[in-house]
């Protein structure tokens, strides 16, 4: 039988993948970090974070698919990123838990080192 928080866990792992890979503002905040919007291959960067389905126990600590590190072949040769979906109240203004607090996502993309 499946539990509660396994139904839960479940429902913020599709949440957070939907978000990820359609960056649609709907959906949550889309933050990009400096380095990020301002990168020349901010596009394939981009396209990356949407592709990426690699989590495991290295990457995914919480098993929520809320962080990832990852690498871009870009201009010059490879890169790490990394995103991370946080959780606020419905103003954006505090913290949240999602597995007892109404909430949205916002999602970061970063450069590693931005982390």
């Amino acid at each position: 039988m499946i539990s509660v928080a396994e139904t839960k866990l479940s429902e913020i792992q599709k949440g957070n993948d939907l978000l990820r890979k359609t960056l649609h503002s709907y959906l949550g905040k889309v933050v990009l970090s400096r380095s990020v919007a301002l990168h020349p291959d901010k596009e394939r960067i981009l396209d990356a974070v949407r592709a990426f389905n690699d989590f495991h126990e290295g990457n995914d600590p919480n098993g929520e698919h809320e962080f990832a590190l990852f690498q871009v072949e870009v201009i010059g040769g490879m890169e790490k990123f990394c995103f991370k979906i946080d959780y606020y109240d419905e103003a954006y203004e505090w913290g949240a838990d999602p597995y007892c607090d109404p909430f949205k996502r916002m999602i970061t993309i970063m450069l590693a080192s931005d982390y």
